[in-house]
């Protein structure tokens, strides 16, 4: 210790006695930050600035009009760096004439995130920014000053964009500024992207229109708004989409600028999943929270829009008007199916199928839709179909679904009809006089509970229906499903039906330990009706008794348990040579003292001399 202490010391004594020369000391974290003053600093910034660096701009940095009016913002190497401070001026931007000016074009070219700055548009026209396939964040701390600008997530038919016609991905997230449209995709047709779009708009962000497509897109779409971000019109579709696409809309959206709560179109406030876009998948859109929306629907706004899979709306809080499963507007016949699951949030009124305004009669849709009221308020009605607008005293329309409708009732949901005398209904068909015998009904009550609280006010009762109608008497078939189960079987039966007898047989996929998840196989018999289990497991890795537990609809919980058994081997087959052990593998575990054990993490490792005992693991323990 003391030679260790007299070298440190003998190197401190020859490093003072170097002669000091003057230098600037720049911390580590420095090294990556460039200020800039003006256009050529910034452009010089934008191929120096190093991965992960900052920009940071000192005063204001006007761009001049440049052909085709367009400002590219990055070196085009696609580095992730940060810009802020200052402000970026792009109001000299024009594309058309001093006299009759047109937008400017802000084109991202590299992974920009803009922070604690401002970016100036014209006022006097709508300017854009296109992402162009760049990962790109505003923060909310960004200002717009009073313009408004058009967003796209894409590419712009411009200059290299011409030849460049694909984006990988899209992934911008929008905190800050005002929008009159944001475009998750690309502006000109034939443009793709060609996996997925994922947009993020919150924040103080305040936008007419926000479309998770645009154009051609390989993969899903993934739309959040959260936040203050007050959105009136969202789209997860637009364009043509070949997966998925998932909307969420939570925390306080349009919570702060929304009309009154019972605000019967909601001022243009609407949430749709497809829009007026082609999905090739299925749409899934969650609406939580305090967020609010006039409409909050599943499918199209469009005859050309369509969902490939199944239009699924999750309202799990808020408040909003009006539920759709399928659209406020589809063509005639389209392929969709519906499924509107409500837990939480307040509704006025809730629809299965679509909203119908037109002349024409026939099927609104082919598919089946399932409605399940499992929590949150029901304020005015709920109908497992299609609306029909009322023309006088008949209705205007005949639209019906050509297919099957499950209204699932919960005593957790509240339907109170508080918002009205005249529209009491709970009615598991269309809204209309004589819905087509290819539309066929059910309601379904969770348990007995659900049974006794509800039963007596199922009806079609709200104003036209009574008008029209002349009765209140609900067409819908009643269902209450009771699961008993004895060893490893399980009857259903129904208190409706007295000759409704079903079963499911229950048996593990395995028994013995493997280190893998052991879960259940349920064979349901042909005649099994309404929903299957859902089924969660306790303890079904280890040697032991597992439990699976089986529910439907979170309730109508069964109890399956079943063994897990320890897997034994054989004792090994092993040899001693000097310090080592043949035969060896990570299986095993070894002992000197035959007390305790350890694993063997290396087959060729060696010991010191002595007894060694080796054995297998009794896996599962």
């Amino acid at each position: 210790m003391k030679k260790i202490f007299a070298s440190l010391l003998a190197f401190c004594l020859v490093f003072t006695s170097i002669a000091i020369v003057p230098m600037t000391v720049v911390a580590e974290d420095a090294k990556s930050t460039i200020t800039v003053t003006d256009l050529d600093s910034l452009k010089a910034a934008f191929k120096n600035v190093p991965e992960g660096g900052t920009i940071v701009i000192d005063g204001s940095v006007s761009f001049p009009n440049a052909s085709g009016a367009c400002a590219y913002i990055g070196s085009g190497t696609g580095k992730t760096y940060t810009i802020t401070g200052g402000s970026l001026d792009f109001t000299a931007l024009n594309s058309g004439t001093a006299d009759n000016p047109s937008p400017g074009f802000v084109l991202i070219n590299d992974n920009i995130t803009f922070e604690n700055t401002t970016l100036l548009f014209d006022t006097s026209v709508t300017d854009f920014m296109f992402a162009r396939g760049y990962n790109l964040t505003i923060a909310e701390t960004v200002d717009f000053g009073s313009s408004k600008i058009c967003f796209y997530g894409g590419r712009y038919l411009h200059l290299g964009d011409a030849t460049v016609k694909t984006d990988e991905n899209v992934n911008v997230t929008l905190l800050g500024g005002k929008y009159t449209s944001i475009y998750g995709a690309s502006h000109a047709s034939g443009y793709t992207v060609e996996n997925d779009v994922r947009i993020t708009v919150g924040g103080s962000v305040e936008a007419t229109a926000l479309n998770g497509g645009g154009n051609t897109i390989g993969g899903n779409v993934y739309v959040t708004v959260k936040d203050n971000a007050d959105i009136k019109t969202i789209n997860g579709g637009g364009g043509t989409i070949a997966g998925d696409v998932y909307v969420v809309v939570k925390d306080n959206a349009n919570a702060n600028s929304f009309p009154s709560d019972d605000s019967h179109n909601g001022n243009g406030y609407s949430i749709y999943g497809a829009g007026s876009g082609k999905v090739g998948g299925s749409t899934y859109v969650y609406f939580m929270d305090n967020a609010k929306s006039g409409y909050v629907v599943g499918g199209t706004s469009s005859e050309n829009g369509s969902v490939g899979g199944i239009a699924n709306v999750y309202m799990m809080g808020g408040t909003t008007y009006s539920v759709y499963g399928v659209g406020t507007t589809t063509a005639a016949d389209a392929n969709i199916s519906a499924n509107i699951v409500m837990t939480g949030g307040t509704a006025w009124q809730v629809f299965g199928g679509c909203e119908t305004t037109g002349g024409e009669s026939g099927a609104c849709i082919n598919g089946d839709i399932t409605i399940k009221l499992l929590g949150g308020t029901i304020k005015r009605r709920v109908y497992g179909g299609s609306y029909n607008e009322t023309s006088g005293l008949s209705f205007g329309t005949g639209h019906y679904v050509k297919g099957k409708i499950n209204l699932v009732i919960s005593e957790g949901v509240t339907v109170d009809f508080s918002s009205t005398d005249n529209d009491e209904s709970i009615y598991a068909h269309s809204r209309h006089n004589s819905p087509s015998t290819e539309e066929t009904s059910s309601i379904i009550f969770v348990n007995k509970a659900a049974y006794d609280k509800y039963n007596g006010k199922l009806c079609a009762s709200d104003f036209a229906m009574k008008l029209i109608m002349g009765s209140t008497s609900a067409a819908d078939e009643k269902h209450w499903y009771s699961y008993a189960m004895n060893e490893n079987e399980i009857t259903q039966t129904c208190s409706e039906h007295s000759s409704h007898s079903a079963t499911a047989t229950v048996t593990p996929s395995g028994n013995l330990y493997t280190g893998e998840a052991i879960e259940v196989d349920i064979e349901y018999s042909d005649n099994w009706e309404f929903e299957q289990f859902d089924v969660s497991y306790t303890n079904n890795v280890n040697a032991g008794t597992a439990t699976a537990t089986l529910e439907i609809n979170g309730v109508n919980s069964l109890t399956y348990n079943y063994t897990i058994a320890k897997l034994t081997q054989k004792a090994p087959e092993v040899k001693a040579s000097n310090n080592t052990v043949k035969g060896l593998t990570t299986d095993m575990e070894y002992s000197t003292d035959g007390i305790t054990y350890t694993d063997v993490t290396d087959p060729a490792m060696t010991f010191e001399n002595g007894e060694v005992k080796v054995l297998t693991k009794i896996r599962g323990e």
